[in-house]
């Protein structure tokens, strides 16, 4: 949000690939396998650069308060630990990284109207990454993995997003002429 927003002029910021959330694709009947594309361009187009602050630093991110009531400073001050958790006999690292935000100012309702703009722009957010299409899934076929062996346990599909613009009249089949009789008389 603060960096969706342009509230911070940061001199030194984490940067960060994160995905948006925008469809790129809104053709009928087309191939879509989640959305799995085999160019870069098309992979680094659904992701954005963002600028985060660096931890331990108290930062100003903006005037903010109620409708009713003067505006005051809201600044922000994030505390991040980071500890290994790694198990034992795991191959893999692992940490565990907790992130803790403080805030301060002087106005009464400052912090809580901040807190709500950017909550309410994360439900946008949320609500942009929603499909309300309509898909017909297809089986494939079972293939054989690179040992030889059936992969039987999981099941591949193909999945084709369907158009709302089927309607009646735009449909063929052979029997047509004579439903519509039937349905006249």
């Amino acid at each position: 949000y603060l960096d969706h927003e342009g509230l911070l002029e940061l001199h030194n910021a984490e940067l960060e690939l994160k995905q948006i959330g925008e469809k790129q694709n809104d053709y009928y009947y087309y191939y879509d396998s989640e959305r799995n594309s085999t160019t870069l361009a098309d992979t680094m187009s659904q992701y954005k650069v963002t600028k985060k602050p660096l931890p331990n630093r108290w930062l100003d991110i903006g005037m903010f308060g109620n409708e009713n009531e003067d505006e005051f400073i809201v600044s922000l001050f994030i505390d991040e630990k980071t500890e290994d958790v790694n198990k034992e006999k795991s191959a893999s690292v692992q940490h565990r990284r907790d992130l803790s935000f403080h805030f301060k100012s002087e106005g009464k309702d400052a912090i809580d109207s901040f807190i709500d703009k950017a909550y309410n722009w994360y439900l946008t957010q949320l609500r942009s990454l929603e499909d309300d299409s309509r898909y017909l899934y297809e089986l494939m076929q079972p293939g054989k993995s690179s040992e030889g062996s059936d992969d039987s346990s999981s099941h591949k599909y193909k999945r084709y997003q369907l158009s709302d613009e089927k309607t009646f009249e735009s449909l063929f089949f052979k029997e047509k002429e004579d439903i519509l009789n039937v349905v006249e008389h």
